[in-house]
């Protein structure tokens, strides 16, 4: 018996961290535009009751709109120090 939550956590690479992450990769490839809906169909394949995400500096113009649309509810919690994520 027993309740059964499956729990996904994800860091998904902030636009600000590609320049010195993807160097010397295909922008192509490598950019939030290029990923982004990759990103998008990796988290729908995984069917998670929660996902935690990082690295996160779409939330509102993109995570936030994609997962509400699949039912999902969240909230961006920002960092304790002056770090930009």
């Amino acid at each position: 018996g027993g309740i059964r939550c499956k729990i996904v956590s994800y860091n998904v690479l902030a636009e600000t961290h590609e320049e010195k992450t993807t160097h010397g990769l295909d922008p192509s490839i490598a950019s939030f535009s290029s990923r982004c809906m990759k990103i998008a169909d990796e988290l729908a394949s995984w069917d998670a009751d929660i996902i935690c995400l990082q690295e996160v500096d779409h939330f509102d113009d993109f995570y936030r709109p994609l997962l509400e649309q699949r039912g999902y509810s969240g909230v961006f919690q920002k960092r304790p120090n002056e770090k930009i994520d």
